[in-house]
């Protein structure tokens, strides 16, 4: 059963240089939990290298309730085609949070004007589910890719 999530009082905004190890942690943490395609975790001279190059041209949302709780990247990869990545804290998953930061960005990157796709690993049904709640349809047979559809 989901539990739900007070969504008053929640911000989403751009990340910026503060971020920088907030994301490092929540990215190694989903890292350890087996969510994400990479299996190693990244070093933090590595993300502090990464973060610098691309913090100007991949759109990176944080999402605040008096903390930082959950981020959202999207990549583009063409032209007008962008990939989805979510991190939410291991303790406010399951409360709605994903969906809320999910459904108020593709709305801040007008999603009218791009394709946005998420790659998802099979053995990952939670990601699979998730997607397929908010509108994305399967795209490709081979692997798992997810295609949001309005």
């Amino acid at each position: 059963m989901q539990r739900s999530l007070n969504k008053g009082k929640i911000r989403i905004r751009r990340a910026n240089l503060t971020d920088i190890r907030f994301l490092f942690n929540i990215h190694n943490q989903n890292i350890e939990n087996g969510f994400f395609f990479s299996k190693k975790k990244i070093n933090y001279s590595d993300h502090k290298i990464w973060f610098a190059k691309n913090i100007s041209k991949t759109l990176i949302f944080i999402c605040i309730k008096k903390t930082k709780i959950g981020y959202i990247r999207y990549d583009k990869f063409n032209r007008f085609d962008y990939k989805v990545s979510i991190a939410i804290k291991n303790t406010l998953k399951k409360k709605g949070l994903g969906k809320l930061l999910l459904k108020n960005t593709l709305k801040k990157i007008n999603s009218d004007k791009f394709k946005v796709y998420a790659f998802v690993k099979n053995s990952n049904f939670v990601s699979k589910s998730f997607f397929l709640d908010c509108n994305f349809k399967k795209f490709k047979q081979n692997g798992y890719v997810l295609k949001f559809q309005k």
